[in-house]
């Protein structure tokens, strides 16, 4: 005992509890809460499975601890040192099965009314749009979201501060600083999965049941926290039978990532057709995919979760946001060419701030559905980029 009576470990204590929520925030951020297990976490810290238990009761009282002191420290969401943890789990959390639900919805919803407090004090300065302010704040909270998504996936390629300057330029009709990017090439998309050998309709049949079962557990739990086991004792098949379809989780992992892109991605318009025609065919794929909850939930956590380098996603989200940004480049740069862009606009920036805002937008949709339409509001920031023809 102490001088005052308290137990002379107490300090260590509080040090080795300091020690794990440490270990449990740099696993979360590099694998995903799925992906992380109590003995893992034990581990990392190097103490034993019921030392940990000592602590905290569970990996949710963890994850839980976690947020409280990364939130108490950085309370401000909007500062590039914010990026990682949250940034990771944001879209991992829109699955109403994970922990952190509840958590992550009360969050966006304290961001949104904190940045329409803002918006409407600012409403006096020279803002050149009549945007409302709790319009923008669904706006910049979801544009940040994705950005910081980007970003984990090509931190070289995102510039955070320069965006949120541009856009703040935008907003008050002064040019923007041109990012000096040419357009990047795509890089190669993600090898299919391999064709089953036998071309008959039951077995065609069969394996598009896997993928669509394999959706629902796959949003709920992510990559990690779904097993084949799982997902063949939902289609009412054996596992062995699910691997003579699919040769591993990973290859049907990427096979429902293709399948939701093949079902709601409308066909481009010919780059000989106006660049408009471009844009509207994006919002038109946002407003088709928006139909449908459970696809949206599976591109938000995997994209998330994916965002570890490592995963068997990670390619494949880093080749679809290039591809991505690079399109919109070309769209914009068009636009601009066809006189509907503000000359002082930089196109790779708006192509940039466009798909992230995407991204966001559908992260605070899972959320709460009742806060925005997705389409609508991608609409409403093209109408206001777009000078009159």
């Amino acid at each position: 005992m102490g001088i005052d009576g308290a137990p002379v470990q107490y300090a260590s204590g509080i040090a080795r509890r300091e020690e794990i929520l440490d270990a449990a925030s740099s696993l979360f951020t590099e694998v995903g809460f799925y992906g992380v297990s109590l003995r893992d976490i034990a581990s990392r810290v190097g103490m034993s499975h019921p030392g940990l238990l000592r602590h905290f009761a569970s990996k949710d009282a963890i994850l839980f601890a976690v947020l409280d002191r990364h939130e108490g420290a950085n309370p401000v969401w909007f500062e590039p040192r914010n990026t990682g943890l949250f940034a990771a789990m944001a879209g991992e959390a829109t699955s109403p099965a994970h922990p952190a639900h509840d958590r992550f919805a009360t969050r966006y919803l304290l961001q949104r009314t904190a940045a329409t407090a803002r918006f409407t004090q600012d409403a006096g300065n020279a803002v050149v749009f009549d945007i409302t302010p709790r319009d923008e704040a669904i706006r910049v909270t979801a544009a940040w979201t994705g950005l910081q998504l980007q970003w984990l996936y090509e931190r070289e390629a995102i510039d955070l501060v320069g965006s949120l300057n541009a856009h703040r330029a935008w907003l008050t009709g002064a040019p923007q600083e041109p990012t000096g990017e040419t357009t990047p090439p795509p890089l190669a998309q993600a090898a299919e999965p391999q064709a089953e050998a036998v071309g008959y309709a039951p077995g065609r049949a069969r394996r598009t049941r896997i993928i669509d079962d394999a959706v629902a557990l796959f949003a709920a739990g992510g990559f990690y926290g779904t097993s084949l086991r799982s997902i063949a004792d939902m289609v009412g098949i054996s596992k062995s039978t699910l691997l003579h379809h699919f040769s591993s989780k990973e290859d049907l992992l990427i096979a429902t990532l293709q399948r939701r892109d093949e079902l709601f991605t409308a066909t481009r318009p010919s780059w000989t057709d106006p660049a408009i025609d471009h844009l509207q065919n994006v919002i038109a794929t946002a407003r088709a995919r928006a139909a449908h909850p459970g696809m949206t939930e599976l591109y938000c956590v995997l994209s998330s979760e994916g965002s570890r380098p490592g995963h068997p996603a990670h390619e494949f989200f880093r080749s679809r946001y290039r591809a991505g940004r690079a399109y919109g480049t070309q769209v914009f740069t068009k636009l601009r060419d066809e006189g509907l862009l503000s000359a002082h606009l930089d196109p790779a920036r708006e192509s940039t701030w466009f798909f992230a805002l995407w991204d966001g937008l559908q992260v605070q949709w899972l959320y709460d559905p009742t806060v925005l339409d997705i389409a609508d509001q991608l609409q409403a920031h093209a109408d206001q980029l777009l000078t009159p023809a």
